[in-house]
């Protein structure tokens, strides 16, 4: 019922709701012990990004 509810309730969001819950996230990242994880996924990010503008770019 839950998931339900999440399910109903993020696809009612508007962008401007969406994206400030990200901000709001975001905000939270030292508090929850996070800007470490986040940092390690940054090289593994970037390399996907520009496999995907190589793709993009030649498509």
């Amino acid at each position: 019922m839950v998931r339900q509810r999440v399910a109903r309730e993020a696809a009612r969001a508007t962008y401007d709701e969406k994206l400030a819950q990200l901000e709001s996230l975001m905000g939270s990242v030292d508090d929850f012990g996070w800007r470490e994880k986040l940092g390690a996924d940054d090289d593994r990010v970037r390399a996907l990004w520009m496999k995907l503008r190589r793709a993009w770019s030649h498509g």
